[in-house]
């Protein structure tokens, strides 16, 4: 794979720290409080949503292509699960959400970080 997918990578540079800084807030607010759960979750997986699609459009780093999907999915299914318009256990969901990135990783390892047909590829390509 090229260096332009490595250079692309947001994990490769600062916006790797604001989202994990983004997501350290969040899970301490939920614990801080845990009556507001239905406040943060959805805006943890969002975020993780937002950063992963926006990383997967950048260099097609291939598990953020399936969880960046997952967690926005996700984030809209506890909005809709608190207005008891889905009817989903905790439980239910969590597992959902930890098989979906497991597998998203597990994918990652046998196809490697930079899926093929990736944009930052298709660059690489052109300048040759």
């Amino acid at each position: 794979m090229s260096d332009v997918c490595t250079t692309m990578d947001l994990v490769q540079n600062r916006g790797f720290l604001a989202m994990w800084g983004l997501t350290i807030v969040l899970i301490v607010g939920q614990l801080v409080r845990p009556e507001s759960n239905i406040y943060f979750a959805p805006a943890l997986l969002a975020s993780w949503g937002v950063f992963c699609s926006i990383n997967a459009l950048r260099c097609g780093r291939m598990h953020c292509r399936i969880i960046g999907p997952l967690c926005l999915l996700g984030a809209i299914t506890v909005i809709l699960t608190s207005r008891g318009v889905v009817p989903l256990s905790g439980d239910g969901f969590n597992a959902i959400i930890l098989v979906g990135i497991a597998a998203a990783f597990g994918v990652e390892a046998v196809l490697g970080k930079y899926g093929r047909g990736s944009r930052s590829e298709s660059r690489a390509d052109e300048k040759k």
